[in-house]
């Protein structure tokens, strides 16, 4: 999350001569190209530090440049070794500073490889054996497993709430890592939700619409905390989650959750 609190951004990767930012709104959507022309910045690879000025001095930097039909900004750099660190430095508009943010990467940024099914068998089989037992298949944590966007109001608060429960369990476990995938499921139901305001009357719209918003800011503080692996710190923004998911399920009338 940006220092404005509005802007939300995702560095990445993807190959060795290529670094790439995607720039969100406060709902956590792609930027609107007409707004994504008004972003100036650049992403420096090399830099030196001066421990007596305390001043920084770019000694590689690259302007990040629009892409048609894209909602990010991108710049060919020289290739890193890894664990490669760079910086983005970033103006959201004319009358904004510069705000700085570092990523660092351990490896290329990968999409998520879906296992593809096994060919069929076409040879014959070999004769039959004695049948042995086959070993449990592990469960698989129903937190992590994607669920259908419901068709209504009601059904996505109630996935709102089972998610938010999940979310719970997880940091109860220790599983910091894991948290982002409910907690972006549940980003998703805010914006889902948000044209329902219309339904609502004016004194629950006034309520709901700031709680959605406080629903995805605390979607990506989780999972930054998560990334970051500190129980304090994660604890703190799931108790503000928390409220703000009541808050939301109050407005679109389901009362708080448990």
């Amino acid at each position: 999350m940006a220092p404005d609190n509005w802007h939300h951004l995702e560095g990445v990767h993807p190959v060795a001569r290529l670094f790439r930012l995607y720039v969100y709104d406060d709902f956590g959507r792609p930027l609107a190209a007409e707004k994504l022309k008004d972003v100036q910045a650049r992403v420096v690879t090399k830099e030196t530090f001066d421990p007596a000025t305390r001043r920084t001095t770019e000694l590689v930097a690259v302007p990040l440049k629009a892409v048609r039909n894209r909602s990010y900004v991108e710049a060919r750099i020289d290739p890193a070794t890894l664990p490669a660190e760079m910086s983005a430095i970033v103006r959201f508009s004319d009358d904004q500073p510069e705000y700085r943010f570092d990523f660092t990467f351990a490896a290329l940024t990968q999409e998520p490889v879906v296992p593809t099914p096994r060919a069929r068998r076409t040879e014959p089989l070999a004769p039959p054996v004695a049948a042995v037992p086959a070993p449990p298949t592990a469960a698989v944590d129903s937190s992590l497993v994607a669920l259908p966007m419901p068709a209504t109001m009601n059904g996505m608060i109630e996935q709102m709430q089972l998610r938010r429960t999940q979310i719970g369990e997880l940091i109860a476990r220790g599983e910091f890592g894991s948290v982002w995938v409910p907690a972006f499921q549940v980003k998703d139901l805010a914006i889902a939700l948000e044209p329902h305001l219309a339904h609502l009357a004016l004194d629950k719209r006034e309520a709901g619409e700031p709680a959605l918003g406080r629903v995805v800011r605390a979607a990506w503080l989780l999972d930054a905390s998560g990334d970051i692996g500190n129980r304090q710190q994660i604890e703190s923004a799931f108790a503000a989650f928390t409220s703000a998911v009541n808050e939301v399920s109050a407005a679109f009338g389901e009362g708080q959750s448990r």
